[in-house]
C-alpha cells in the first residue's frame, strides 16, 4: 500500500469515447480526461468516432465539467495526405484540444513547424521501449509518451526516474483489449487483408484460429514434412484483456502521469463501468484506504472480459497472458450442466463458485466440442439448492455444455444510472456567486475552480428590478434560485449578497437571470482553452506554405533525386512497359543473421550487409560472443569490399541499449571490426548512440515506419538512412523520393524481396502454447496417429537439448536455441484457408510471425529504379548461403536487365521472377508496392 511516497499523486484516469455515448459515460463516471477521434486518420477508422462539430461540442462539453480532451490522429500520413492532415490538426488547435496523439514522425515534424503552440502527445503506435526514447521524444516537444504495453512496472518506473534530461509525461495503460504484437510494429492485418494498423484499419487477425505445426527446413529454409502439434486451443494469438485493478496500487507506484482504458470500440456501459471502478478505486488509494472488492472486479467481468490478466507490466506472460480457447467476450463462468430433461427442459447446472444467475441474467451456453454459443435470458421459475441450479432451458441442453452471464440486468442498469447522472458530470462543480444590484439591473458575480486554475465571471442583466410594492425578493429567495442547477454540472456554492431587499423580479426574470449566468460561467470556462486569433492564422499561413525541409517562400525546393529523375522517362507507358534512359545505379542491401547467409548474400555480390546475430546479453560472455560474431561478417565482408552495418534487434530495452552503447563507445579499440555503422528501429537508440559517437553511421529499418518525405526530413537529422514503410505504393515512393528537399542528405532503400516479418511478440508462442509432455503422452494415448509420435519424439529430444544448453551457460535459453539443430526443426503457425506462416523465436523468447508467401519485387524493378530510390533491400535473415546467393545474383541480373533497356527486359525479368518463386517459402507475393493501403 501506498504511505509515504515523495510528492505522490494519484494518475489522470484516461477514459475512451468511440462515440457521444461513450463520451458521456466517460465523464459521468469520473475520467479526469478521455480520448477520441475525428473521422480521419483516427486509429480506430471503425469506431463511430466525431464529425467536427461533434468534436466541437465534445470538447466544450469535456471543458465544461473539468474534463481534459485528447484527440488522436496517431497513423501514417502520406505526402498526399498531408496538407489534410495539418487542417485536420489546425483544426483541433482552433476548438481546444488538450494535446493530439501522433504516430507518424513526418507529422509530427510537420505540425511542431506549423503549429508550434499544439501539444502533442506521442501514441502508443511510436513503441517507446526505453528511456532514450522517452528523451529523444520529449525533445521533439513531445510533452508525453504512451509506452509500449510490453514494458514491466520496473522499466516504467526507470524511465520516470532517469528521463530527467527532459522529463516527458508517461501514459500507460492499465485496463482494455491487448495486441499481440508491439504497437506500431504490427503488420499482419495489412498483408492479410490489406487493412494495416498502421492506418487505423486493423482487421485483427489475431483473433482468429491458427494451428500450431513443426517440420524441418529444406536449404532455402520452406518447410518440408509439416506436423500438427498439440496445443492448448486454437486462438494461438489472442490475448487475454488487460486489467491491473486487483494490484492497481502497484501501478500507481510506477509515478505514470496517466492510467488509460482502452475501448473506442466499446458501448457506452463498458465505459461507464470501467471508468466507475477505477475512479473509485484511485480515490480510494488516495485516501489510504482502498482493498480490493470482489463486488467491483465483478462488474469489470460483466463490462467485457476474454479473461484478465495483469500482463507484463506486472510480470504475467506466457500462456497467463493468453486467451487461447475463444477470442472474444466469454461473460462470468456460472457452472456446468448435469442434465437436461429432453421433455420439460428442466436443467440441472452444478454452480463454478459464489456466483449465483438472476432474473433478467443474459445466459451464454458453450455447447460441449464445439465453438457455438446459444443464449436466452434467464426466467423464473427457477431454484437453488446447495450449489445446484434447476431451472427451465427453452432448449436442450447436453451434459458438460458450459454456461456463463454475459449480462447481468443489475450491472447494466447501474452502468446506465452511471452515464445519465444530473448534469453528465461526476461530481458537480461547485460555483461561489455573488449578487449586487447597479441602478436597478441585477449583476451576479462567480467564482469556481477547474483544472487547477480560478475562473471568475461576470454578468450584468439588460433588464431592471422593479421596486417592491409587497414583497421583494430576498436575498434568501436568490440563494434558492441560485441553487436550483439542476440538468447542469453546476452546483451552488457559497452564496452571498450585497443587496437591501427592497426589489421585485418575476419568477421567470430570476430563473433567466440564474441560466444566463450559469451559461457565461460555462462560456468563461470553455473559451479559455481556445487559442488567439493571430495564433490561429499564423498556423494557417505556415501549413499554406509548408514543405518539407528548407522552404524558400511558397517555392517548392527540389531534390538532386528529383533532377535526376527529370531525366528518366517514368511514366512514357506503352502496353505496360516502363522505358529508362540516363539509368541511375541502384544498390542491393542484404539482411542477415548468421554468416552462411553473409557469405551468400557478399559471393553473390551484394553492396552492404545488415547483420544482425542473436545475441542473449544476459550472457556472461555476451560482448565476447557479439564481438566474435561481428568479426566473422567483418572478415568475409572486407575481403570482397562489402560495408558491414550491425543491426540491432528491432525492439530493445534499456538494458540492450547500455549493452550497445558500451560496444559503439569503444569500437576504435576493436580494430578487428571494420563496420560502417549501425541500424536500429528506434529514433530513441539512434539518439542515444549518436550522443556516444557524434560521427557514427547509423541506419534507420522499418520499424520507423517512414512514410513521407516528412519524416525522412525528420529522419535525416541523426541517420544516415532508412529503409521506407513496406506499406507504401509505387506511386507513394515516387512522390516522398520527389519531395526530399536537396539540402537533406539521407540514403533511401525499400524492402523488395523475402520473408517479411508481419509480427513481433513478446510472448513466446511455442513455449506456452504447445501441450507439455504429459500432455502429449495424453494425446499419443488416445490417438494412433504417427504425426502426433513424431511430434513428441522431437519435443523431447528438444527439451534434452534445451536442459543441457541451459546448463552450460547457466541462463534462461529460448525455443530458438533448438531450431537450428540438426534436423534444421522449425514452428509454424497454419490459419484456416491454409496458409503457412514461419515462426521464430529469438534468444529473449520474443515470437517473430513472418509471411506464408515471400515478397518478390523483381518484376517491379524499373519502376522501383526509377522512382529514384538509392538502394533496394533482400530480408535473407533466418536463411542460408543457398538463398542468399540466389536472390543477389537474381536482383543484380535483373537490375542489368533493365539498365540494357533491351526488348527482351520483361522476359528476363519474367524468368528471374518465376526462378525464384521455387525457392520462395509458401510463393511470393508483390506486397503493397502496387496498390499500398
Amino acid at each position: 500500500m501506498l504511505n509515504d511516497e515523495d510528492n505522490f499523486q494519484i494518475p489522470e484516469l484516461l477514459a475512451p469515447a468511440g462515440s457521444i455515448e461513450a463520451l458521456y459515460a466517460g465523464v459521468s463516471s469520473g475520467a479526469d480526461a478521455v480520448y477520441l477521434s475525428g473521422r480521419k486518420f483516427g486509429a480506430r477508422r471503425f469506431a463511430k468516432n466525431f464529425s467536427d462539430d461533434e468534436l466541437k461540442y465534445a470538447i466544450e462539453f469535456c471543458h465544461s465539467r473539468g474534463v481534459f480532451v485528447y484527440v488522436t490522429l496517431n497513423t501514417l500520413i502520406a505526402d498526399d495526405e498531408m496538407s489534410d492532415a495539418l487542417k485536420e490538426m489546425l483544426y483541433y488547435y482552433t476548438i481546444g484540444a488538450d494535446a493530439v496523439l501522433v504516430q507518424d514522425t513526418g507529422l509530427l515534424k510537420a505540425t511542431s513547424e506549423c503549429i508550434p503552440n499544439l501539444t502533442l502527445h506521442a501514441s502508443t503506435q511510436m513503441t517507446i521501449t526505453t528511456t532514450a526514447g522517452a528523451v529523444w521524444a520529449c525533445r521533439k516537444k513531445l510533452q508525453r509518451v504512451v509506452l509500449a504495453r510490453e514494458l514491466s512496472a520496473d522499466e516504467v518506473t526507470s524511465i520516470k526516474k532517469n528521463s530527467f534530461e527532459c522529463s516527458p509525461e508517461l501514459e500507460i495503460f492499465a485496463h482494455g483489449a491487448l495486441c499481440y504484437c508491439y504497437s506500431g510494429q504490427c503488420f499482419f492485418s495489412s498483408f492479410l487483408g490489406g487493412r494495416s494498423g498502421n492506418r487505423g484499419m486493423c482487421a485483427q487477425p489475431c483473433r482468429k484460429k491458427y494451428m500450431l505445426m513443426s517440420g524441418k527446413r529444406d536449404k532455402f529454409s520452406g518447410f518440408q514434412d509439416l506436423v500438427n502439434v498439440p496445443a492448448k486451443g486454437e486462438y494461438l494469438l489472442s490475448p487475454r484483456d488487460l486489467c491491473l485493478y486487483d494490484r492497481l496500487d502497484e501501478a500507481v507506484l510506477s509515478h505514470v502521469k496517466s492510467l488509460k482504458i482502452e475501448g473506442r470500440m466499446k458501448s457506452a456501459d463498458y465505459v461507464a463501468l470501467s471508468v466507475s471502478v477505477y475512479r473509485k478505486a484511485l480515490d480510494e488509494i488516495k485516501s489510504g484506504r482502498w482493498e480490493k472488492s470482489p463486488v467491483e472486479k465483478e462488474k469489470l467481468n460483466f463490462a467485457y472480459n476474454r479473461l484478465f490478466s495483469v500482463g507484463y507490466l506486472l510480470g504475467q506472460t506466457g500462456s497467463f497472458l493468453m486467451s487461447y480457447d475463444r477470442p472474444d467476450n466469454r461473460g462470468v463462468f456460472l457452472g456446468t450442466v448435469v442434465s437436461c430433461n429432453k421433455k420439460t427442459k428442466r436443467t440441472h447446472l452444478k454452480l463454478n463458485g459464489s456466483l449465483e444467475p438472476q432474473t433478467g441474467d443474459g445466459l451464454s451456453v458453450r455447447l460441449s466440442g464445439s465453438d457455438s454459443d446459444d443464449g436466452f435470458i434467464l426466467r423464473p421459475p427457477y431454484s437453488f439448492e446447495s450449489g445446484e441450479f434447476f431451472f427451465i432451458s427453452p432448449y436442450s441442453l447436453r451434459k458438460g455444455d458450459r454456461v456463463y452471464i454475459t449480462k447481468r440486468q443489475a450491472v447494466s442498469q447501474f452502468a446506465s444510472a452511471v452515464a445519465s447522472k444530473d448534469g453528465l458530470v461526476y461530481e458537480k462543480i461547485p460555483v461561489d456567486v455573488f449578487f449586487s444590484v447597479e441602478g436597478k439591473n441585477p449583476v451576479v458575480r462567480g467564482s469556481l475552480k477547474l483544472f487547477g486554475k480560478k475562473f471568475e465571471t461576470f454578468y450584468k442583466a439588460s433588464f431592471e428590478m422593479a421596486d417592491a410594492e409587497k414583497r421583494p425578493v430576498s436575498i434568501s429567495d436568490l440563494k434558492k434560485v441560485f441553487g436550483k442547477t439542476g440538468g447542469t454540472q453546476y452546483c451552488l456554492g457559497e452564496f452571498s449578497a450585497d443587496y437591501k431587499e427592497d426589489l421585485f423580479l418575476p419568477a421567470g426574470l430570476l430563473n433567466e437571470l440564474r441560466r444566463e449566468f450559469y451559461s457565461v460561467v460555462e462560456k468563461k470556462t470553455t473559451e479559455f482553452f481556445i487559442p488567439d486569433e493571430r495564433d490561429i492564422a499564423f498556423s494557417k499561413e505556415n501549413i499554406e506554405n509548408y514543405v518539407p525541409g528548407k522552404r524558400e517562400g511558397k517555392k517548392f525546393v527540389k531534390t538532386e533525386k528529383n533532377e535526376k529523375t527529370e531525366k528518366i522517362e517514368k511514366c512514357e507507358k506503352n502496353d505496360n512497359t516502363v522505358k529508362l534512359k540516363n539509368f541511375e545505379e541502384i544498390s542491393v542491401f542484404f539482411y542477415a543473421d548468421n554468416i552462411e547467409s553473409v557469405k551468400g548474400a557478399v559471393f553473390g555480390g551484394c553492396r552492404r550487409i545488415y547483420f544482425e546475430p542473436d545475441i542473449d546479453i544476459r550472457r556472461k560472455d555476451a560482448i565476447e560472443a557479439l564481438l566474435a560474431s561481428l568479426k566473422k561478417a567483418s572478415e568475409v565482408c572486407q575481403k570482397n569490399k562489402v560495408s558491414l552495418v550491425w543491426k540491432l534487434p528491432r525492439i530493445i530495452n534499456d538494458s540492450y541499449l547500455d549493452f550497445a552503447a558500451s560496444i559503439i563507445e569503444n569500437l576504435p579499440r576493436y580494430s578487428e571490426l571494420f563496420l560502417l555503422g549501425v541500424m536500429t528501429d528506434s529514433f530513441g537508440a539512434a539518439y542515444a548512440l549518436r550522443k556516444k559517437n557524434p560521427d557514427l553511421k547509423i541506419y534507420g529499418s522499418f520499424g520507423l515506419n517512414i512514410f513521407n518525405s516528412s519524416a525522412v526530413c525528420e529522419a535525416s537529422s541523426l541517420l544516415s538512412g532508412v529503409m521506407l514503410s513496406p506499406e507504401l505504393s509505387e506511386r507513394q515512393i515516387k512522390v516522398l523520393i520527389e519531395k526530399i528537399p536537396k539540402d537533406v542528405s539521407i540514403e533511401t532503400e525499400y524492402f523488395v524481396h523475402g520473408a517479411f516479418e508481419l509480427m513481433l511478440s513478446k510472448n513466446n508462442l511455442v513455449e506456452s502454447s504447445v501441450l507439455k509432455k504429459t500432455d502429449l503422452l495424453h494425446v499419443e494415448k488416445s490417438s494412433s496417429s504417427n504425426a502426433h509420435a513424431k511430434v513428441s519424439s522431437i519435443a523431447s529430444q528438444k527439451t534434452s537439448k534445451k536442459e543441457s544448453l541451459k546448463s552450460s551457460l547457466n541462463e534462461p535459453v529460448a525455443d530458438n536455441s533448438l531450431a537450428d539443430d540438426s534436423e534444421n526443426f522449425a514452428y509454424a503457425i497454419r490459419d484456416e484457408k491454409g496458409g503457412v506462416f514461419p515462426l521464430y523465436t529469438d534468444s529473449y523468447g520474443r515470437t517473430y510471425i513472418y509471411n506464408s508467401v515471400e515478397t518478390c519485387l523483381i518484376d517491379s524493378l524499373p519502376q522501383i529504379i526509377a522512382s529514384g530510390l538509392f538502394a533496394i533491400s533482400i530480408d535473407g535473415r533466418r536463411k542460408g548461403y543457398n538463398y542468399a546467393e540466389m536472390t543477389v545474383k537474381s536482383y543484380l541480373k535483373g537490375i542489368k536487365a533493365v539498365k540494357s533497356d533491351s526488348p527482351g527486359m520483361y522476359n528476363e525479368l519474367e524468368s528471374l521472377k518465376k526462378r525464384l518463386q521455387k525457392i520462395s517459402s509458401g510463393g511470393i507475393t508483390g506486397g503493397h508496392f502496387k496498390k499500398g493501403v
